[in-house]
């Protein structure tokens, strides 16, 4: 994809905007962040280990990111206020903000590991950007055919960048850290 000619968008991946994406050029230095991760699904009465690939390619900002821990920071605070809770109320609040806000279907990724591609100063990386469309909590294809009438609303700008396993890109995903925050005590 990332080269001087303007790739097809499939039917599937136009169909994750709301709305029309544009084909742009992101230019370094620039980081977008990415959430993966492994978990267990069952597939014909076994248990199947999924991983979701950190070269993957849907990213978003790292601002959108800080915004979405400020939503959760807000809310679980709120929510404290009510419960005794420590930092497990977080960590969920803050899971389920990301979900809601990138639309990705629960049977899709576990969220469990933030990745950031950093695009290096003087080079560019070609991708279609657009908001992210509304998605249900479980795809038509979970594996575990469950059913829900949740919407996650999406929203957030995403960027889908295709050949991001090249050898030219090595160096440039790396692993952040969990999507987990540790709350020390006063």
């Amino acid at each position: 994809m990332n080269s001087s000619k303007r790739p097809e968008l499939s039917h599937d991946d136009a169909r994750t905007f709301d709305g029309t994406p544009v084909f742009c050029t992101l230019e370094g230095p620039r980081k977008l962040l990415r959430l993966c991760g492994t978990f267990d699904i069952k597939v014909g009465g076994q248990t199947v280990k999924w991983d979701n690939d950190p070269r993957g390619r849907w990213w978003f900002t790292e601002q959108a990111f800080l915004e979405i821990l400020d939503m959760a920071t807000n809310m679980a605070t709120d929510a404290a206020a009510a419960v005794s809770a420590g930092p497990d109320l977080l960590n969920h609040i803050m899971s389920w903000v990301v979900r809601e806000k990138s639309a990705v279907c629960a049977d899709w990724n576990s969220l469990a590991n933030i990745y950031s591609l950093n695009i290096p100063t003087g080079e560019k990386i070609s991708c279609w950007a657009g908001h992210i469309r509304a998605q249900p909590l479980f795809s038509k294809s979970d594996p575990h055919q469950r059913k829900s009438a949740l919407m996650l609303p999406g929203g957030l700008v995403q960027y889908v960048i295709d050949g991001l396993q090249d050898k030219r890109y090595d160096g440039w995903v790396r692993a952040e850290r969990p999507l987990r925050v540790a709350v020390g005590t006063a």
